[in-house]
């Protein structure tokens, strides 16, 4: 049995897209002339669209599975963008915070409409 793809061979097709993409945008932009003969090529406009819009949408779900964006070409990793796991936890402890607001907050509602409809009077 084949071994099984994992999250370094998705890194890996994902870099080669984004390679072949690229290409692809540079020679779109040869053909239409920088977007000034795009009417003429409707058809490869739309179908380089849709592949670099495939390609981010792969980066983003590398991104969503890794908590960080694989850089693409021509990029470097800043510091701002890489977080620790101590940033992380922190950052993924505040929304306990905001879970507890929220339940005290449907719990004090449930609590005056309760109040309110035993006062009500109904037929």
């Amino acid at each position: 049995m084949p071994p099984r793809p994992g999250l370094e061979d998705a890194r890996l097709l994902l870099t080669a897209a984004e390679s072949l993409i690229a290409l692809a945008l540079a020679r779109a932009r040869e053909i239409t002339a920088h977007g000034d003969e795009i009417d003429a090529h409707q058809v490869l406009a739309e179908r380089v669209a849709y592949a670099a819009t495939e390609g981010r949408a792969a980066r983003e779900l590398v991104a969503a599975v890794t908590g960080h964006a694989t850089p693409s070409a021509g990029e470097r990793p800043s510091a701002a963008t890489e977080l620790t796991a101590e940033e992380a936890e922190r950052r993924q402890g505040l929304w306990w915070y905001l879970l507890l607001c929220g339940l005290l907050l449907l719990a004090a509602e449930t609590l005056i409409a309760n109040n309110l409809s035993r006062k009500e009077r109904f037929l």
